[in-house]
């Protein structure tokens, strides 16, 4: 493990600084940490080196290590950005049989929470944070739940304590549901799912083009209140991606037709079939987000789920990312990855689905996912191949600081076990 004295002397001198009264010392320098002799591993680069960072980035790549650096000793370990579990209710969700725990969700039976700004919510204290670093989770992709429309999520990543850092970008996405429950909410029918995100679509514009007849009271009732359409506009101008909770081929088809026209291709979430439109998610140039365990045909929305989807969809041109769905267990999504190499998918493209498209999905892969200079330091060194079930983090940082593998379910384990 790296050794804590140059971050403690950075801060004991920026203290002392600041008793003696601003101009007595020059600002200290950031504390710098450089992991020698190690494989580098982000799904496009693999090579073996050193890299260096500090709070402010990562500083260098596969370079000479910095001679002032705190220097860890990589030899036979792995190093690779922060996972990110992708579609998840991290924060929002900590004891799901207990609603006061509950904030993923608007509520009521009311199919569209466009404007519901889910990370209002978020709870950085969540005791989940730790269990989900012990796995090389750093970062998620948070989405609320419930009705047609749920409402916008973000990026958020999982430093210890500094609740202020947390939430990276609180509107960086809209969930939609189009699976088999969702009809429920718009009469029973799929069709009127589909007619009814037209309708929004239609009146978000409308209702951008005349917004001073809105204000007066001079117009139509409209498919949803303003603040929602205005939160659908964002959508349909690229402002927002938008997550789709979507299974059916079919279905992917029809939303990949509605939304021809929007700023940027949706993000299908769940997408069983998705194999079976492999072709024009490509061209589309959508994401799929997958859980490779949900291969088997489990509701009538997944009877063509199969063991190889994810491999498929790659060798399509499609990219891919990894979603636990589970905010008791985001630890395992590396687990999942895994099963979707052991399936077919080159373990290249499963890495890069932990990491860059998993960052994508939000928006924020121009800061996270990558070992690039400029990058944020989400880092994890792991004790051997990320994708197996023997290798464990050795160390991780976020934000260039080290953080704790301690969590709530070890010392739980520790207090119990005699």
């Amino acid at each position: 493990m790296k050794p804590i004295h140059n971050v403690l002397t950075g801060r004991v001198a920026a203290t002392v600084c600041a008793m003696l009264g601003v101009g007595f010392c020059a600002t200290p320098a950031l504390a710098t940490t450089c992991v020698d002799n190690v494989r580098l591993l982000d799904g496009f680069t693999d090579q073996i080196g050193a890299i260096c960072f500090d709070a402010t980035g990562i500083l260098s790549v596969g370079g000479s290590v910095d001679g002032s650096a705190a220097v860890v000793d990589g030899t036979g370990m792995v190093l690779t950005p922060g996972f990110i579990d992708t579609a998840n209710a991290f924060g929002l969700v900590e004891i799901s049989a207990e609603a006061p725990t509950v904030d993923s969700d608007a509520g009521g039976l009311e199919p569209v929470r466009a404007s519901f700004m889910a990370l209002d919510a978020y709870n950085p204290w969540s005791s989940l944070a730790g269990v989900a670093r012990s796995g090389g989770v750093t970062g998620s992709v948070v989405v609320p739940s419930g009705g047609i429309v749920a409402g916008l999520g973000g990026f958020v990543h999982l430093p210890e304590g500094a609740p202020t850092a947390h939430v990276v970008e609180p509107a960086a996405v809209m969930a939609f549901h189009l699976d088999e429950w969702s009809a429920d909410y718009a009469g029973g029918a799929r069709g009127s799912v589909f007619g009814l995100l037209r309708d929004l679509v239609a009146d978000a514009a409308f209702l951008q083009a005349h917004r001073l007849d809105y204000d007066r009271g001079q117009m139509r009732e409209l498919a949803a209140g303003a603040a929602d359409l205005d939160a659908i506009h964002r959508v349909v101008s690229g402002e927002v991606r938008a997550l789709v909770h979507v299974n059916r081929a079919a279905d992917i088809r029809t939303l990949l037709e509605l939304s021809a026209d929007w700023a940027q291709p949706p993000v299908i979430v769940g997408g069983a079939e998705a194999w079976a439109v492999a072709e024009l998610l490509a061209e589309r140039g959508a994401t799929v987000v997958l859980n490779p365990l949900m291969n088997l045909p489990s509701s009538f929305d997944m009877l063509g789920a199969r063991d190889d989807n994810a491999a498929l969809l790659v060798a399509a041109g499609v990219p891919v990312a990894f979603a636990s769905s589970d905010t008791h267990n985001a630890r395992t999504v590396r687990q999942l990855a895994g099963n979707a190499v052991r399936a077919g998918l080159p373990y290249q493209a499963a890495i890069a689905g932990l990491t860059v498209e998993a960052a994508a999905t939000a928006g924020v892969d121009d800061r996270f996912g990558r070992l690039q200079v400029g990058h944020v330091a989400d880092l994890v060194l792991w004790t051997g191949d990320p994708l197996e079930f023997s290798s464990g983090v050795h160390a991780m940082w976020i934000q260039g600081e080290q953080q704790s593998l301690t969590h709530r379910q070890q010392a739980l384990f520790e207090r119990y076990r005699p």
